[in-house]
């Protein structure tokens, strides 16, 4: 009986024991099995957090590119506008001149140009190829570094570009080469030309002279000159107790631009001694004047009477005939002394 007794404890302590045992393991593994989702969710976590860290990137390195585009647009068109300018400029002539040739601005600019044309010609190459997959990729870092050098860089071209476009169709500097415009103009002066079309009597104008219509054989192709004759006007200068005075349509003018007295040297023609003759300019110009139905003949429309200020040492209206409103450039307006300083030309 008792030994029966003996066996039953040790049994129920062996189930104790396995039970207990049992429980410990289930323990563990419940452990364990934390442990590991732990682990899951942690690597899964990181694995969002890189993803995210790449697509950033991506979309930096995106964004870096187009910042990359634009500047390189931007160098494309500056150079674009640049050549177009350069092609249009309704005053290239002034390229002739010797003064601007030796300007080292201009020279400055061009070379500027040419570098910029170059960066333009490459970075297009770069832009085709680079849709092939040809172009090695770059890393964030150099991206940013090519852009902030380009960023600085573009300011340049973008400067010129618009400089030219103000130059080739807004106004321009030019530089007084003779003595006919004496002394309103000097020589050497730097001038400040702008592309009007609308011209008034005394405007100052530059002319773009073909021999092959005016009856000129001068060597140069560009005049500065004053109007003063306008479409419908008929000109006279008559002399008055030993002072010669303007008459425009028959009513006397004053030619307010010259410091005193006019005399006759002011009029006599440049290839004799005899007085102004308006009827020797309207017969030696292109376009002959026409009769206004009084009996008086007339500028004819599209055309203008020009004469230089220094009126024994110009070649003008006198000596090549009216003047054809297309060949008229611009108004000159203001003298440059220096830069930014400019003084208004009366």
């Amino acid at each position: 009986m008792e030994k029966e007794v003996l066996e039953k404890e040790k049994l129920e302590e062996i189930e104790e024991t396995s039970k207990e045992t049992e429980e410990v393991t289930v323990e563990q593994e419940s452990e364990m099995n934390e442990q590991v989702l732990e682990e899951i969710k942690e690597t899964d976590s990181n694995d969002e957090a890189l993803r995210k860290l790449a697509l950033e990137n991506l979309e930096l390195k995106k964004k870096v590119q187009r910042r990359l585009l634009k500047i390189l647009i931007g160098f494309v068109l500056s150079t674009i506008i640049y050549y177009i300018c350069k092609v249009f400029d309704p005053f290239k002539n002034l390229q002739n001149n010797p003064e601007v040739q030796t300007n080292e601005m201009f020279k400055y600019i061009k070379y500027v140009m040419f570098v910029c044309s170059l960066i333009s010609a490459v970075g297009l190459v770069l832009a085709f190829l680079s849709k092939f997959k040809i172009v090695w990729e770059m890393s964030i870092k150099g991206l940013k570094t090519l852009v902030e050098v380009c960023e600085w860089i573009v300011i340049l071209p973008i400067c010129i570009a618009i400089s030219s476009f103000l130059f080739s169709f807004v106004f321009t500097i030019t530089v007084v080469d003779g003595t006919s415009m004496s002394p309103t103009l000097l020589p050497k002066e730097q001038l400040v030309l702008t592309y009007d079309d609308s011209y008034e009597r005394f405007d100052i104008v530059v002319i773009d002279v073909d021999v092959s219509v005016y009856n000129s054989n001068s060597h140069q192709t560009l005049y500065v000159k004053r109007i003063i004759g306008l479409p419908g006007d008929y000109i006279d200068y008559k002399e008055i107790g030993g002072v010669t005075y303007l008459y425009i349509n028959g009513e006397r003018v004053d030619e307010t631009f010259f410091n005193g007295d006019i005399h006759n040297t002011y009029y006599e023609s440049l290839t004799s001694s005899y007085p102004f003759s308006w009827k020797h300019v309207c017969d030696i110009s292109a376009e002959k004047c026409v009769d206004n139905g009084s009996g008086q003949m007339v500028i004819p429309e599209g055309y203008y009477f020009v004469l230089g200020d220094n009126r024994t040492n110009s070649v003008d209206s006198r000596k090549m005939g009216l003047v054809r409103e297309e060949d008229i450039i611009g108004i000159i307006k203001y003298r440059m002394s220096s830069f930014l300083n400019f003084e208004k030309i009366k």
